[in-house]
């Protein structure tokens, strides 16, 4: 049975200016789908990939928002990390399979059963069309008052050279093609894509599963890598940050997360970005670091 949320608890927080950082700290900190990971999602109560998780991210001086664009049954565009909506919804099937409608019409789920009936528990959020989270998002500032950037993962097999070539034509209407913007996916046809039509910033994902590309063919598809903290070396980094591609760590979930960033970096910003479950908990072990 759905349950209502009270009010959000970043609505309870001090907004401050971003810190600098010594060290190996990364250039910014990009706040994963808002709020990400099981536990970081029960202690803000706040469901992944939602409108009040990237504004709780705002409100805590994220530097760039992440989120995850997949396409529909339908031909349009929504927001879901998963292939399926089970995971997050109080809804089921394959995004593919379902209407942008359908999808929208599902309650974001928080993973807890509070009311003892064997399922996650419904907030009062609605996973948002990539439409609307980027109408969200494109008038948002950073705490340092600059226009907050906006990380945007092409996910799943549903990406056409048409699909890729409208999601453009949709951020140029909003004025968002820009760098402000970062596209990214792992699957190099749909980063093709994006080459070949002209996105300004891009992105090569590396899979958990993979070994980390060369630089050269990092180059192919942009000027940034995404790359998994427990798979990289300060050699790595090094050899992308020669060839001019900025790196981002991904996906740092705790402190022991937190510490290979840190000791895999270099003592000139050789490390671009940590993508982070829980921003706050990342900046408490960054100002321990000063």
């Amino acid at each position: 049975m759905r349950k209502l949320f009270g009010a959000l608890v970043a609505a309870a927080l001090t907004l401050t200016p971003t810190l600098a950082y010594a060290g190996q700290a990364p250039d910014v900190l990009v706040a994963h789908r808002g709020v990400a990971g099981t536990a970081e999602q029960l202690k803000y109560q706040l469901p992944e990939n939602s409108i009040p998780a990237w504004q709780w991210a705002i409100d805590n001086c994220a530097d760039i928002v992440d989120l995850d664009a997949q396409v529909t049954s339908d031909g349009m565009l929504a927001v879901m990390h998963d292939e399926t909506i089970d995971r997050t919804t109080n809804r089921t099937g394959d995004v593919q399979s379902r209407t942008l409608q359908y999808i929208k019409d599902a309650y974001l789920e928080l993973p807890q059963d509070l009311d003892g009936n064997g399922n996650d528990d419904n907030t009062i959020y609605h996973p948002p069309s990539l439409n609307q989270a980027l109408d969200f998002l494109k008038g948002k500032t950073d705490c340092n008052g600059q226009p907050v950037k906006i990380c945007i993962e092409l996910k799943s097999q549903g990406w056409t050279r048409t699909m890729v070539g409208r999601l453009k034509t949709v951020l140029q209407g909003k004025g968002l093609f820009t760098t402000r913007v970062n596209v990214h996916s792992s699957n190099l046809t749909n980063l093709g894509y994006a080459r070949d039509a002209g996105y300004p910033n891009l992105g090569y994902a590396v899979t958990s599963t993979a070994a980390n590309p060369s630089a050269a063919t990092v180059k192919q598809y942009g000027g940034n890598v995404f790359v998994w903290v427990d798979k990289t070396t300060a050699s790595k980094i090094n050899e992308y940050d020669k060839a001019g591609i900025r790196v981002w760590m991904t996906t740092l979930d705790d402190t022991a997360d937190y510490q290979k960033a840190w000791d895999a970096a270099g003592p000139d910003h050789k490390v671009y970005a940590w993508v982070v479950n829980d921003l706050l908990n990342a900046k408490d072990f960054l100002a321990a670091q000063a």
